[in-house]
């Protein structure tokens, strides 16, 4: 188990590399770079995800981190924003949500991709094709049960639009009414100085039940 006095969120070693984002609460930790800046986002109800259910995801624990020299919220935000923002920086999100009721007994992987950019990249229907590139696909097995998977991606808000690219994980645990997500990105060539940065960042995430 987590140590309690971890709980706080962000512990970083003096003689490590990483800073370690660790929540408490719902047993959540991975590692980013120590010059990266970690925000903690907004929680709360999530209609948006299943407006015919009210109050069936509830966001309980939500960090950004940002890689820029100059990191602001703001920078997870526009990373989120359907690509349409460019982001020169490596920036992420991580999320764990509270799901119940009907929602629960319907989600899917689908439904988890979408819940951080609002579109599953691996689903766009045939008019916007031209504005996603799927670039790898693997199914994450390494949580035991839970559903899983990881897939990295570009994505464009128009056809003449620079290309952005993301890492993304999503989680699903119904046994225990959670579902967990985890999204890395930036313009594309920043993405491809920083993959390995970013590789390590998704390989860290751990969580205990």
């Amino acid at each position: 188990m987590i140590a309690a006095t971890l709980a706080a969120g962000v512990a970083a070693c003096s003689e490590s590399k990483y800073t370690f984002v660790v929540s408490g609460g719902e047993n959540v930790s991975f590692k980013i770079p120590r010059e990266w800046r970690v925000f903690s986002m907004p929680t709360g109800a999530q209609d948006r995800l299943a407006p015919d259910s009210p109050g069936d995801v509830d966001l309980l624990w939500s960090r950004g981190f940002d890689g820029d020299p100059n990191p602001a919220e703001k920078h997870v935000a526009a990373m989120t924003n359907y690509g349409q923002v460019t982001v020169y920086h490596p920036v992420g999100l991580a999320n764990v949500y509270q799901i119940q009721g009907s929602y629960n007994q319907k989600v899917s992987l689908t439904e988890a991709r979408k819940a951080i950019l609002g579109v599953d990249p691996m689903y766009v229907s045939s008019d916007v094709q031209s504005l996603v590139e799927i670039l790898e696909y693997e199914p994450v097995t390494r949580f035991g049960d839970l559903q899983g998977s990881r897939v990295r991606f570009n994505l464009r808000s128009t056809s003449d639009a620079p290309w952005s690219t993301y890492e993304m994980i999503a989680l699903i645990d119904q046994g225990n009414y959670r579902m967990y997500t985890m999204i890395v990105g930036c313009i594309g060539t920043c993405f491809e100085e920083s993959s390995r940065e970013i590789a390590e960042i998704i390989d860290s995430w751990r969580f205990e039940r």
